[in-house]
């Protein structure tokens, strides 16, 4: 008897047991890994830099560093009223703060279009998150206006390019804006750096776009710190006139093997190409040519200036000699 309960005790503790492994094992895969990284928080304020108010509607983009390298945004928040922020992370990490405020009224301390993060701002974030106090800039702003230089009449609804110099020292168009009933135009909400400004001529206008200047005619580009402004002046030359093609012929005619030179010019715009086509053959862009037919040769010319007018072609004859043609003959005495 004492026998048969011990078995039946035994046999009733096997499935306990079994099931007490299980709820371990099941508690053992649920349960997080001993070195897993929490969550934790950013905090953050943004205020003004001139009058130290807390800016609102702030978007605020969190930025993994993996290697000393900005990655991706990781996180994103926006400003309360009094201009606070917070964004979830994962702790132990490193991370950029980028500040973004709508319609550029700001500049921001990491600037969305810079080819570089060296104006990041930093953010090491251990186990008790990490806070942060950002004061943003105005932007900087160019202005100006684009005018007929004869009459002094401002050109409008004609495109204006702003070329920004990037990593590489080229200068790409950064941004795109439209002159005005009286010329006038304005960039805005733009990061500190280099920028030239030039008018963008259009297929059916005949302008000349001269290079821009600053409004004192110092330099083309303009050097930008935040909150920093500039004014630039664009002239430009109406231009209806075709230009002008010369030859320098200067007698009827030459000695085989020849050159003859084509001279162009257009007092507004520049000669932009000249063309010839040498007894009827293919149309040639060029400006001097040589002759190696005797007889007779017909020179058809005429060229383009920068404004895209074309001169109405011209033709001129001139007569090849042999070199023994030409050859003067001895003086009898």
């Amino acid at each position: 008897m004492f026998a048969t309960t011990k078995s039946i005790r035994a046999n009733t503790a096997h499935p306990i047991i079994m099931v007490l492994l299980l709820a371990t094992a099941v508690c053992l895969t649920l349960a997080p890994p001993a070195f897993a990284v929490a969550n934790v928080d950013i905090f953050g304020t943004v205020s003004a830099a001139d009058s130290g108010a807390g800016l609102s509607d702030v978007r605020v983009d969190v930025i993994a560093v993996q290697n000393g390298v900005p990655t991706q945004v990781v996180a994103t928040a926006t400003s309360d009223e009094s201009g606070i922020w917070v964004a979830t992370v994962l702790a132990d990490g490193q991370y950029l703060i980028r500040y973004f405020v709508p319609g550029g009224e700001y500049a921001t301390l990491y600037y969305p279009n810079s080819a570089t993060s060296a104006d990041a701002t930093p953010v090491d974030v251990g186990v008790f998150g990490a806070y942060v106090s950002a004061r943003l800039q105005h932007p900087a702003t160019i202005s100006g206006d684009l005018v007929e230089m004869y009459t002094g009449t401002g050109i409008n609804n004609n495109e204006i390019l702003l070329h920004g110099r990037d990593s590489n020292g080229e200068w790409p168009v950064v941004a795109t804006v439209y002159s005005d009933g009286n010329g006038a135009f304005m960039f805005e909400g733009l990061n500190p750096g280099s920028y030239i400004v030039a008018a963008g001529a259009a297929e059916s206008d005949s302008y000349r776009y001269m290079g821009p200047s600053n409004a004192d005619g110092t330099s083309n580009v303009l050097e930008l710190a935040a909150e920093q402004s500039a004014n630039v002046s664009i002239g430009v030359y109406r231009d209806n006139e075709a230009p002008r093609t010369f030859t320098d012929l200067s007698q009827s005619s030459v000695r085989v093997g020849a050159v003859v030179r084509l001279m162009a010019s257009d007092d507004r715009s520049g000669v932009a190409q000249t063309f010839y086509r040498l007894n009827g053959r293919a149309l040639t862009a060029g400006a001097s040519m040589t002759l190696t037919k005797l007889g007779l040769n017909t020179i058809e010319f005429y060229s383009v200036d920068a404004a895209g007018n074309v001169e109405q072609a011209q033709k001129s004859t001139v007569y090849v000699k042999s070199i023994r043609e030409s050859k003067s003959r001895p003086v009898k005495r």
